[in-house]
């Protein structure tokens, strides 16, 4: 990623949104290009949490996994886009209560 947007290193996921054209005389709409709408970082600071290792997308709502942040336990970041705002906000940070250091939590 652009070294200048995350100066120490931590990581950073890139989300996109696919623009469709469509035909009148085609029965479907076809993608036509990806625009990328956002980069985000993670919040709680610390190198080799390898944010952004994982990534599952939900209609709005984006979760983003750093398994290595909280020495190895992991966590997830959850992203939403707000289409009054027209960008991605930052929502939560999930933990899960019974991971211990190394479980990597926020892996697939």
């Amino acid at each position: 990623h652009n070294d200048n947007s995350d100066p120490q290193q931590l990581g950073a996921a890139y989300i996109f949104r696919a623009s469709y054209s469509c035909d009148l005389s085609s029965p479907q709409c076809r993608r036509s290009n990806w625009t990328q709408e956002a980069q985000v970082f993670p919040t709680l600071a610390g190198a080799g949490s390898r944010f952004g290792s994982c990534v599952a997308l939900s209609g709005n709502v984006a979760m983003v996994g750093a398994p290595g942040s909280l020495n190895e336990a992991g966590t997830v970041y959850v992203f939403e886009y707000s289409s009054t705002q027209k960008r991605w906000n930052y929502l939560q940070i999930m933990t899960f209560p019974l991971v211990t250091a190394g479980d990597n939590f926020g892996t697939s």
